[in-house]
Formats: structure tokens, sequence, C-alpha cells
């Protein structure tokens, strides 16, 4: 389990008691999130699989996914499964782009962001030296200019794609991190400062109540 810094509000009040841990980049995708901390963790290749960055078949999801079941558990006859799925999709601002195969994809504004993201963080920066080598694998989409596109296929015969052990993972993995015990010195005085803010909000909350029952409008 990693702890990294947040850019959100609760996340920064924690640190107050827990102290900074270092932070990834985030974003509206979480494609960023983990590709950053890949690369942050020293990974060498760095594959992306499945950063379609558009929407195939109208979905906005892949089938098995948490948010299929969740359109699944809420459709009926007046709300199907693709006026579910297209409220998300007209948000973002559709349009089609260029794909990776030539033709046109449905995207959105949101997914271009993104794609701008890896282009402008993906491709190595020739002063870097030892900078990963990254490779876009996913065989539809929208293409990431700059990041090289290989068949998922040709990287497996080219590259040595074999698992290490767990146990060998877990090893350079606390060697590059560093085990520590958690520091729990900072808990007492987070949980003092929960209290505090709950009590705090109940006044804000009874004073609300009181100057709403003395409220009058004019006639």
């Amino acid at each position: 389990m990693l702890l990294t810094s947040s850019v959100f509000t609760p996340g920064r009040a924690i640190e107050e008691f827990s102290g900074k841990k270092g932070a990834i980049a985030a974003g509206g995708s979480v494609s960023v999130a983990a590709f950053d901390l890949a690369r942050l963790l020293g990974a060498e290749p760095i594959i992306l699989l499945g950063l379609e960055l558009s929407y195939e078949s109208a979905r906005t999801h892949l089938s098995g996914s948490f948010v299929e079941s969740y359109v699944q558990s809420r459709i009926s006859r007046f709300r199907p499964a693709p006026s579910l799925y297209l409220g998300p999709i007209l948000g973002g601002g559709p349009l089609f782009a260029r794909g990776k195969t030539g033709g046109a994809v449905l995207t959105d504004r949101r997914m271009l962001l993104y794609r701008d993201w890896f282009a402008r963080h993906a491709p190595p920066d020739p002063r870097s030296g030892g900078a990963p080598r990254v490779f876009n694998a996913t065989p539809r989409g929208l293409d990431i200019p700059g990041v090289r596109g290989r068949p998922l296929e040709e990287l497996a015969r080219s590259l040595d794609l074999r698992a290490d052990a767990k146990a060998a993972r877990l090893t350079a993995l606390r060697a590059r991190l560093g085990e520590k015990r958690p520091d729990r010195s900072g808990a007492g005085r987070f949980l003092e400062y929960l209290e505090r803010t709950l009590r705090n909000l109940a006044m804000v909350h009874a004073l609300g109540a009181v100057s709403y029952t003395h409220l009058t409008l004019p006639t």
C-alpha cells in the first residue's frame, strides 16, 4: 500500500498531521496517475494498453467494469443503457477526431486533454538519459503524437516481458522506496482535529437553524 500527496483539500488536511508523502500527477483520468506512478517507480519499459481515449460503440467503459454494472443496475424501460452512457459523452463536448487506424473516432474535448498530456509527458526527454521507453500497444482509439505505437504481440517478441516472481518485485520495490513502519504519531492529533471540526459544523448548523427560524420575508 502506497500513500501519496493529494491536490484536493481533504488530502492536504490529512498531510498536516501525516507529513508530505510525495505527489504523483493527477487529473480527470486515472491513466495519468497510473502512468506517473509507473514512471516514478522506475518501470522499464512502460506499455500503454487500453488507453483508447474515445467512445467505441458510444460506450464510456469496457465490458465488465464497475461502470457497466452500475449502468445495468439503473436501466429501465424509460432509461435504457444507451441513454445512460450518452449523458457523460454529451457533457464532454463530443466530436470526431483522427484515430490510430486513420479513420474518425468518437471522442470529446476531455479526452483530447488527456491525449495532449501523454503527448507532452510520455516521450522520453533526450536530456534525461535514463528515461523509460514508452510504447502505446492500444490497437484502437486516438493516436498519441510522439509515443511509439507497437502491437502487443510484437512487443512481447522483441522485449523481455516475462513477469518476475512476486517476491522479487516486492524486494526491488522495497529497496527503492525504503521499508518504514507506519508513523502513527499524528493519528491522535488528526482525530482531535476531526472532532473539533464536527463541533464547529454542528455550531454552524445550529446558527443556521436559528437564523432560518427567525427569517421573515417582506409582504
